[in-house]
């Protein structure tokens, strides 16, 4: 269901109840206007149902238009401008479309205040001049530049706002242009457009993890169950394991602690293994319990979506978590008493394994050493811990644009 619709039926309902009595009063009207006219009320002539909302490239549309002439308008009344009433028609056309070309394309969830931010910017594009060189692209022929009166004015109106209200690029200013795109995604620009937010929430993070291996595996896997239900062996397939192999798919919760759980234990298999532990043929229980339990507390609780690769990046890892000697402290924690130290030689043989797979395949942690940890945190959202709890991808697919743009005041605005 589309989540705007039912809002705005929601508000429809609530309309019919608190208005109910004015609708009375308006239809009884109508009708004594048409007796008094003799006229008939055609079925169309009823009161319209409300309308269906605006689409996201309706929004953004709307957004640019109304940023953009209160520009113009505030440019008019300048000093500068006291013997023109408007602008000139071409060179509004001119920027108006060369805004709904470049402006507000793409955008991302701000964990950190619970919005989609849309970029780039109409400020920022005036300041940097991309703006206005595609508007002189759009007036007149080739050859004519854009009028550099309305440059210089548009830039002043820009950068007097800069100055007195602050800018609302400081998400821009921190991350340059590619780490932008990196982490964003397309806006709808036009009606008939999927939702990449939308989209990205629904994925499952197998593929993202797994790859095409991955792929392989699962093919395998069905291969074993249906020679298991041949006639030729001994096994009875109850209707509870029919049920099984059609199962729903694992909670997110659930398939991170799978994750965990193989990559960890694979690591500390390839401890064991290694000439250091040659004495010992598994890890001592307390240690492997008190490190699993710190990793499932600590390790990928947060994710966000790469739109270069198309995939749900999630973090913090185990081998970044390793590096830093936070995973080790915090198995420390539950390693018997408070004074006992996590053993040193697992601390020493889990790095050495993490240094090996970081030298010999390279990590996965590309993405967390290309920010800090504030900005890794601020443009992610938590991972579902436990079965209960809900997924924020899929609340930030269904938000609505107005409150990401207009804030506190716009809410105040539109009450």
């Amino acid at each position: 269901p589309d989540p705007l619709e039912e809002a705005a039926a929601a508000e429809a309902e609530q309309g019919d109840e608190d208005g109910g009595d004015d609708k009375k009063e308006n239809q009884a009207e109508q009708a004594n206007a048409a007796e008094q006219s003799d006229q008939v009320v055609e079925s169309d002539q009823k009161p319209r149902a409300t309308a269906k909302p605006l689409s996201e490239a309706a929004k953004r549309q709307d957004m640019i238009d109304t940023e953009l002439n209160g520009m113009i308008d505030e440019m008019m009344d300048s000093e500068g401008f006291e013997d023109e009433t408007e602008m000139e028609k071409e060179s509004r056309d001119a920027i108006t479309k060369a805004a709904k070309e470049l402006c507000y394309t793409r955008k991302y969830y701000d964990v950190s205040t619970d919005k989609i931010i849309f970029f780039p910017s109409i400020t920022k594009l005036i300041v940097n001049y991309d703006l206005l060189e595609k508007a002189t692209e759009y007036y007149y022929d080739e050859e004519d530049e854009f009028p550099s009166e309305y440059s210089m004015g548009l830039r002043d109106v820009t950068f007097a706002r800069i100055e007195a209200e602050g800018s609302d690029d400081e998400d821009e200013g921190e991350m340059d242009d590619d780490m932008m795109e990196r982490l964003s995604m397309p806006v709808q620009l036009t009606e008939d457009e999927p939702d990449p937010l939308e989209e990205a929430a629904v994925a499952t993070p197998e593929s993202e993890k797994d790859g095409e291996d991955g792929g392989d595996d699962k093919k395998e896997n069905q291969a074993e169950q249906a020679n298991a239900e041949q006639p030729g062996n001994d096994q009875v397939v109850e209707p509870d394991q029919k049920q099984r192999a059609a199962a729903k798919p694992l909670s997110e919760a659930a398939k991170r602690q799978d994750m965990i759980e193989t990559e960890l234990n694979g690591m500390i298999d390839e401890m064991m293994n290694s000439e250091d532990f040659e004495d010992e043929t598994e890890m001592e229980k307390e240690s492997y319990d008190a490190i699993m339990k710190a990793a499932k507390e600590i390790c990928y609780t947060r994710k966000y979506y790469d739109v270069s690769t198309d995939k749900i990046i999630y973090f913090p890892s185990i081998t970044k978590l390793i590096v830093n000697y936070d995973l080790l402290e915090k198995a420390t924690e539950y390693y018997f008493e408070e004074e006992d130290e996590f053993p040193s030689q697992y601390s020493m043989g889990l790095r050495d394994v993490t240094f090996a797979r970081i030298e010999g395949e390279g990590s996965d942690d590309e993405d967390e050493g290309e920010m800090d940890d504030d900005m890794m945190e601020r443009l992610s959202m938590p991972v579902q811990l436990t079965e209960d709890e809900p997924d924020p991808l899929e609340e930030a697919a269904v938000a609505t644009p107005e409150s990401e743009k207009d804030g506190e005041d716009g809410g105040d605005d539109k009450k």
